[in-house]
């Protein structure tokens, strides 16, 4: 169906869109509104303090988009669980410790903390475990649970058990608040589960020994679903239960293929509650990333390959989207001597097949990925971790819905390594106010001898984090060019996104608001700046200059005390030119009240001579100003506005930038005609107005 309703085909379509959005930018440049665009990942923040080893970080997002943060870290005397707090549209909060019990201890390590998960639920309850020495050979698992704005209870043990490795303990929540842990227990995976606001019940073992990197998920009726790896006496298999809301869990089914190993599995559900399992299968001929899907109710499908046989693939992550699209990420080794692994990426439609992988990370350098995530509209982000040579940094890629991955991004900073990266780009819940923006939180760290043992200055650790925002920033400020004195203008900023508002006028004056009108009492140019932050907690602002006229009629209200016009810095000249036409730049001084100029400023602004196709390439449009005079000339357009200061007679070039949404707008047009208007001010004095127009093919 085409546009109105009737049918196009695909150039015509492409002609009629383009025209349209040209028409819309014209509509939109006539209050001076810089069009939204996307702004990538942001620069890195410090969540925890820098001190002694610190790691092992997970991150959720809620559907308000506040965020939380968990790791482990050595206090000098054990090493503890902290959690650190980001609400929507401010910083990361002091972290605190989740797992002191509040006992004395003179014996270091005696109550050490480690391997924490986080889960959160659609109202941003959160619900964190951990494992925790409790003596010689004696291992406890935790939980703690903080309802949405309040603070975290205390520590309740779930499990116990006499070991000496990781139990690798695992949570997940539904969208109301029931919870299921997971962990490994003697070689054996228990569970222990929680109704919404109720307290956590018994724990019950669901495989037997040798079972190992248990991993659990919920979907939106509150089935689990628990994969792990199990040795069955030949070979190491994947093996998966299923416990349907308010039922007792099913007996563990196989799920690599019959005869070979498999391992490494790693579990994603979608918003119709089916469930993706992935591993590392090892077929006779090789090795293999082999998946198995099972629709919500029914029982587990065959296994597929996903990878190219023979390739050596490690690292694997897996996530399903609400509507079951599916991605699954691994590094991938050719074992060739010199080659490096990479990070190689697979995605299958809801209901498709798998597409061929595509690689992620450069060459050059081995990658491995870390995390995968998407939204509930289908974006998507990949984190890794990557040498560049001398240390390891963390690196990221993003995917709108329906579109192909950009860029890779370095993450980190330079100079230190990075590791442990993990990514959240969504909550549980239908609705987010995070929707689209993703954050990412890893491990830093920096100086110090890098022996594990008998080091006697180890590195200085830290968490920190990286936010993608979908949302332009600076945000979008509306401003008329010019205004009188005496008489109010009018002020608007884009409401998306934007959190504690803040409108300056330029004379002193302020307005926590997005939108606000003021009277300005003297003549001259003045810096009008909106400011605030975005969901992830960076502050950005954005400024627009006017010009205020005096009051028709030369008279001009006393001036507060305390302002005064704040001046404009000269402009940067760029590149970029237009076909002249005919008789532009004829211009007509307009005395607007105020002392005359003697002797009168003169002013011409043309277009500069240039093809559209060089307009595209320099992304930017050029006007010629010039003066007889000081002065500043100012040139509007529906694509975008520029000015140029003069401190004496003389020309120089206004420069306007264009927007990717104006690019892509020009590019499908065969003859750009465009309509300017342009203001010359003499400095402290009158003004002139010229009109014309730009042609350029």
């Amino acid at each position: 169906m085409g546009i109105g309703g009737s049918t196009c085909p695909s150039w015509c379509l492409s002609r009629r869109a383009a025209s349209l959005l040209v028409v819309g930018l014209i509509a939109a440049a006539m209050s001076l509104l810089a069009p939204g665009a996307r702004a990538g990942w942001l620069p890195p923040v410090d969540v925890s303090e820098t001190g002694e080893h610190a790691g092992v970080p997970q991150v959720v997002l809620d559907a308000a988009g506040d965020a939380t943060a968990v790791w482990e870290r050595w206090n000098g005397q054990d090493t503890v669980i902290e959690a650190a707090y980001r609400s929507a549209g401010g910083g990361w909060q002091a972290p605190i410790d989740l797992s002191d019990g509040g006992e004395a201890t003179a014996l270091a390590g005696e109550h050490d903390a480690y391997s924490p998960r986080l889960a959160v639920d659609a109202t941003g309850d959160t619900t964190v475990v951990w494992a925790r020495y409790a003596g010689t050979n004696r291992i406890l698992i935790q939980a703690v649970y903080r309802q949405a704005g309040g603070s975290w209870q205390a520590p309740v043990d779930l499990g116990e058990m006499h070991s000496t490795t990781d139990p690798e303990p695992w949570v997940a929540s539904d969208e109301v608040g029931d919870t299921t842990a997971v962990w490994k227990s003697n070689e054996a995976i228990e569970s222990a589960y929680r109704p919404a606001g109720g307290l956590w019940e018994p724990t019950v073992t669901l495989s037997a020994g040798d079972s190992y990197v248990p991993q659990a998920a919920m979907d939106i009726r509150g089935d689990a679903t628990v994969a792990w790896m199990h040795y069955d006496g030949s070979r190491y298999v994947v093996e998966g239960a299923y416990r349907p809301a308010g039922e007792a869990w099913r007996a563990p089914a196989v799920l690599s293929q019959a005869g070979e190993e498999g391992g490494d599995p790693q579990i994603a559900l979608d918003g119709a509650g089916d469930t993706m399992v992935a591993w590392d299968g090892h077929p006779a001929t090789g090795e293999v990333v082999r998946a198995a899907y099972r629709p919500a109710g029914g029982e587990w499908q065959p296994p597929v390959d996903v990878s190219r046989k023979g390739d050596q693939a490690q690292a694997l992550k897996v996530a399903l989207d609400a509507q079951g699209d599916a991605l699954l990420v691994w590094s991938d080794g050719t074992r060739e001597v010199g080659g490096y692994d990479i990070v190689q990426v697979a995605y299958r439609p809801a209901g498709g097949a798998w597409q061929e992988p595509t690689d992620l990370s450069e060459s050059g350098q081995n990658a491995y990925p870390s995390d995968v995530v998407f939204d509930g509209q289908g974006n998507a982000a990949v984190v890794w971790e990557r040498s560049n040579g001398t240390h390891d940094v963390v690196q990221a890629d993003y995917r709108f819905a329906g579109e192909g991955w950009q860029e890779p991004t370095s993450l980190s900073e330079e100079g230190k390594n990075s590791t442990d990266a993990v990514v959240a780009l969504d909550s549980p819940g239908r609705s987010a106010a995070a929707d689209g923006d993703a954050t990412a939180v890893w491990t830093s760290s920096e100086g110090g001898c890098q022996e594990v043992v008998h080091c006697e200055h180890p590195p200085t650790y830290q968490i920190q984090a990286a936010g993608y925002d979908v949302i332009e920033s600076p945000e979008s400020l509306e401003a008329p060019p010019v205004g009188e004195v005496g008489t109010p203008v009018a002020f608007s900023a884009s409401p998306v996104d934007a959190w504690s508002p803040m409108l300056s006028f330029g004379d002193g004056s302020k307005d926590a608001a997005t939108s606000a009108t003021h009277t300005y009492n003297a003549p001259g140019e003045y810096a009008v700046t909106f400011s605030d932050t975005e969901v992830l907690g960076y502050k950005r602002s954005a400024q627009r200059r006017i010009l205020i006229e005096p009051a028709a009629g030369g008279t001009t209200p006393p001036s507060k005390a305390g302002e005064s016009p704040v001046p404009s810095p000269p402009s940067e000249a760029g590149g970029g030119t237009a076909e002249q036409q005919p008789g532009q730049g004829a211009t007509t001084p307009l005395q607007r009240g105020g002392p005359a100029i003697s002797p009168p400023l003169k002013a011409k602004i043309d277009p500069l001579r240039q093809t559209l196709r060089a307009i595209r390439k320099a992304r930017v449009l050029r006007f010629v100003c010039r003066l007889s005079g000081p002065g500043t000339c100012v040139v509007h357009t529906a694509l975008g506005n520029g000015r140029i200061t003069l401190e004496q007679a003389g020309q120089a070039t206004v420069t306007i930038r264009l927007t990717s949404r104006t690019l892509t707008a020009i590019r499908r047009l065969h003859v750009l005609r465009l309509a300017f208007t342009a203001t010359a001010l003499a400095t402290g004095q009158a003004t002139l107005k010229t009109a014309g127009r730009l042609v350029a093919r």
